[in-house]
């Protein structure tokens, strides 16, 4: 049996699959067809469950596309249990690539948008995922080792405490990578106590912008997050990073604020 196909309903489960879905998932391959990929995969959020099984084989595909447009069409079945293959292409899509805009010269676009919605999505399934987001904090990829160890954070997993630090904490610094150190610094902050030692360390040696934000981190961990206008406004004076919250690290919403944007690898 297929992972999360035991969830379906009966009357999705039924009906027409095989030969229907399994077109529509070969559509979604990297190839020179305009916009092809996009119709079938709209095709296939229609089918729903009926259209698992086709894209939990497509998860195992060689094409890169393929199998990040599954995954994304895969997150839209209402109810679907991700299954290990599911994650490592979630995990793998993390990654800096050609999605949504494919730029060597194709110029084409896709409006998947794999590393925001599999970040999102693996943040309601990190103890499932765990190993494989652990495992990629020592990734080349710099975007895949910032987006696992934000999700680790995010979700208290304080016993990678010292390597998620280890990784965010940089990012807390002015840098080239836009709306990465809000994200790292609500990150840290929501690994709790344990963070204290690491932030605390890299004070001396940070610029303006991530000493603001340790401030920020060390006083939510001291005195929580700000119930009162007044506490607002005093946590909006301690800082220059954004207009959006008087609190970034507190109030850090990853489903609103935006995600981070890597400059393309050299």
């Amino acid at each position: 049996m297929l992972w999360g196909l035991a969830a379906a309903p009966a009357a999705a489960r039924s009906g027409p699959t095989g030969p229907e879905a399994a077109a529509l998932v070969e559509q979604l391959r990297d190839d020179d067809v305009r916009w092809n990929a996009m119709e079938a995969s709209e095709s296939l959020r229609r089918l729903g469950w009926r259209a698992v099984p086709a894209l939990e084989s497509a998860l195992a595909s060689e094409d890169w596309q393929q199998r990040q447009m599954a995954a994304d069409v895969l997150r839209s079945v209402a109810g679907y249990k991700p299954s290990p293959a599911m994650l490592r292409v979630e995990v793998e899509g993390l990654r800096h690539d050609e999605l949504p805009r494919q730029r060597r010269g194709r110029r084409a676009y896709t409006f998947v948008f794999n590393a925001k919605r599999g970040a999102e999505h693996l943040l309601r399934h990190v103890r499932e995922a765990e190993p494989l987001l652990t495992a990629a904090l020592v990734s080349e990829d710099q975007q895949q080792r910032f987006l696992c160890a934000y999700i680790l954070g995010c979700a208290g997993r304080d016993e990678h405490a010292a390597a998620v630090a280890g990784v965010l904490l940089p990012h807390l610094r002015d840098n080239d990578v836009r709306n990465d150190a809000i994200m790292a610094a609500a990150a840290l902050y929501r690994l709790g106590p344990k963070v204290r030692p690491y932030v605390v360390a890299a004070r001396p040696s940070a610029d303006r912008q991530a000493r603001q934000l340790i401030d920020l981190i060390l006083i939510n961990l001291d005195e929580g997050p700000p119930q009162t206008w007044e506490e607002l406004d005093a946590r909006k004076r301690m800082h220059r990073v954004t207009r959006l919250r008087h609190d970034p690290v507190a109030q850090h919403d990853p489903g609103f604020d935006p995600m981070p944007f890597f400059p393309p690898p050299r």
